[in-house]
């Protein structure tokens, strides 16, 4: 078991290393190949981090990860189709009428339901590939994964980040 584990880890950064480095070699040739390579060792380093997280087993790394990039492909989508739409500037808040506010606001809470209703889709489809204590860590392990970029990307230049442990050892003021 423990064998398998470490097979189907070592398969899947192999997997993800090759990918990686075709994706890395093929945007070199066209333009904004830098932010391209970023987000492909981004994705290579989540699914690692998922993988590793979760401890899927080979038959449910196999029907985990065609149902998750399924899933994270129709979000970007959605996201993408969203900003596309109702792109602006916060500057340009100031010279909107209450009726093109109230426009947007709907708009835009309409497209979290639309989000919230496909993330619900995806848990349902994921309750027959993986249990569902692993689906609890599946969430934890993205909220964790994106609090790690942010950590990151902020970088020495960003506010300090508590961790955890000072989270909770803060008493709350009231």
């Amino acid at each position: 078991m423990k064998n398998n584990r470490k097979l189907t880890i070592a398969l899947a950064l192999t997997g993800l290393w090759v990918t990686a480095s075709l994706l890395s070699f093929a945007q070199r040739e066209g333009h904004g190949h830098q932010m391209g390579e970023n987000k492909e060792k981004i994705k290579a380093h989540k699914i690692a981090y998922i993988t590793e997280r979760l401890q899927l087993t080979p038959a449910e790394a196999e029907k985990f990860w065609p149902v998750y990039n399924e899933h994270e492909a129709t979000m970007q989508a959605a996201q993408k189709e969203f900003r596309k739409n109702h792109d602006f500037e916060p500057e340009e808040i100031d010279a909107m009428n209450d009726t093109d506010a109230n426009a947007f606001i709907e708009d835009q809470l309409k497209h979290e339901q639309q989000m919230f209703d496909q993330r619900k889709a995806f848990v349902a489809k994921l309750k027959g590939v993986i249990p569902s204590k692993k689906i609890l860590m599946l969430m934890e392990a993205e909220k964790d994964f994106r609090a790690e970029v942010v950590r990151r990307v902020a970088g020495k230049d960003g506010p300090p980040m508590p961790n955890d442990d000072e989270m909770k050892q803060k008493p709350d003021k009231k």
